[in-house]
């Protein structure tokens, strides 16, 4: 997160200032955003000028308040957060035919997924949550269930593709 901070200086140099007052940062409250918020901003505001505040830590970084509201009472960046207009519309788009058609051209993967997996009830939106694990897995280099073969990888990775795409 901080040369993601890094090449945001870099690329909007030209845009931003280097007062740390003219921004105001929101972040979720969760531990992981607030940290990540910290390192964006350290890489794209390093102190400079009378920002630098000592001779050591100083030099390289400079604090900032980071607005926030606890998480489980913030609609707007916590995703478990519950927006009866949004669940309508989710609910309205995952009971559209284009959804239902796709779900049943799938339905042989579910259940092979279901009777390997050991998870009950799986559907599409199952199916990507299952993927997200598995793409951690791959990607820590872990080894993936041997059930877990190219061809499931690939259209689990196509349902997940699809989910994002109708929520």
């Amino acid at each position: 997160m901080y040369s993601v901070g890094r090449y945001m200086r870099r690329r909007y140099s030209k845009f931003l200032g280097n007062s740390p007052r003219e921004v105001l940062t929101r972040s979720s409250g969760s531990d992981r955003c607030l940290q990540s918020t910290s390192l964006v901003l350290a890489g794209l505001y390093p102190p400079q000028g009378h920002w630098k505040w000592n001779n050591d830590l100083g030099t390289l970084w400079q604090p900032f308040p980071i607005q926030t509201v606890p998480h489980a009472h913030d609609p707007m960046l916590n995703p478990d957060s519950v927006c009866p207009k949004a669940k309508e519309e989710i609910d309205r788009i995952y009971s559209s035919d284009i959804v239902q058609n796709y779900a049943q051209s799938v339905r042989s993967t579910l259940r092979y997924v279901e009777m390997n997996s050991g998870l009950k009830n799986i559907d599409i939106v199952r199916a990507e949550e299952l993927f997200d694990t598995i793409l951690i897995e791959r990607l820590a280099n872990l080894d993936l269930p041997a059930w877990i073969d190219t061809s499931v990888y690939d259209k689990l990775y196509e349902i997940m593709n699809k989910t994002f795409v109708f929520s």
